[in-house]
């Protein structure tokens, strides 16, 4: 593959990244996400649902339900 069209790749699926996160479609969001997601954001658990370990695409969904209202 060209590096342009790499590029150009590149720029769609991030294009269409922030398109899904605008339009709050969180479906669209989590399908941009490999099955197999090793995501931690560090806090007390208990304090606040959007902290802690994520390891697959519902539990990225499940994220996103928390913040994008």
């Amino acid at each position: 593959m060209e590096i342009a069209n790499l590029t150009n790749n590149t720029n769609k699926v991030v294009e269409d990244f922030y398109a899904a996160l605008a339009a709050k479609n969180l479906d669209k969001i989590v399908n941009q996400f490999s099955d197999d997601v090793d995501w931690f954001i560090a806090g007390e658990e208990t304090l606040a649902p959007w902290l802690g370990q994520r390891n697959n695409r519902q539990e990225v969904k499940e994220f996103g339900s928390c913040v994008v209202s």
